[in-house]
C-alpha cells in the first residue's frame, strides 16, 4: 500500500511540473510574439513616414490579436512634420494553473 501512495505523489507531482513548465514556455513565446509584433510595427510605421493609414492597420492588427496599441508621435510645434514616435504595445500574460494573470508592456522608438 506504502508504494502505492509513493507511485501517485510521484506522478502527481510530476504532472504538476509539467503542467507549469508547458504554461511557463507558453508565456515566454506570447512573450516573444509580442515583442516581435512591437518591433515590426515601429518599422512599418517609422519606413512610411508616419502614415495614419498605416498607424491605423497596426493598431487594428494589434487588437485582433489581443494587444493594445498606442503610438505617440512627436514633431515640431506649428509644423505638420513629424521628427519621431515613441510605440507602446501592451499585452498579457496567463497562467492558468497557478492564477496569473499580468499586463506587461513593450516600448519602441519609432525614426
Amino acid at each position: 500500500m506504502d508504494v502505492i501512495i509513493k507511485a501517485f505523489s510521484g506522478l502527481f507531482i510530476t504532472l504538476i511540473v509539467l503542467v507549469l513548465g508547458i504554461g511557463i514556455i507558453s508565456a515566454n513565446i506570447n512573450t516573444g510574439k509580442a515583442e516581435r509584433f512591437a518591433s515590426d510595427s515601429a518599422v512599418m510605421i517609422g519606413n512610411s513616414n508616419f502614415d495614419r493609414k498605416i498607424i491605423a492597420k497596426c493598431q487594428s492588427d494589434a487588437k485582433n490579436m489581443g494587444y493594445v496599441l498606442d503610438v505617440n508621435l512627436v514633431g515640431e510645434e506649428g509644423s505638420e512634420h513629424i521628427d519621431h514616435g515613441t510605440l507602446k504595445l501592451k499585452y498579457r500574460i496567463v497562467l492558468p494553473i497557478i492564477s496569473v494573470e499580468q499586463e506587461h508592456y513593450v516600448e519602441s522608438d519609432i525614426w
